[in-house]
């Protein structure tokens, strides 16, 4: 949950400790605990980080171009 709500929710630390010590009827979690939380949460990911890079490494690129300006063969863009 802590690291939900500093990486996800972008709760700051000291919102995120009195959070806890809210929900959790426990004594304020410090800043350096929090950060551990972090750390640990992230490093947890590398492996599928790792996983996830590979498998898109090996894709094709489709080469969609979804804005709204063509190219004309002077170099010269205009709109559409």
């Amino acid at each position: 949950m802590a690291s939900y709500c500093m990486a996800y929710q972008l709760i700051p630390y000291e919102r995120t400790a009195e959070l806890l010590s809210d929900l959790l009827r426990y004594q304020p979690v410090s800043q350096g605990t929090l950060d551990n939380m972090l750390s640990q949460a992230s490093a947890g990911l590398e492996c599928f980080v790792e996983q996830v890079v590979k498998c898109l490494q090996q894709e094709e690129v489709a080469g969609f171009d979804e804005t709204t300006v063509r190219a004309q063969s002077t170099g010269k863009h205009t709109p559409m």
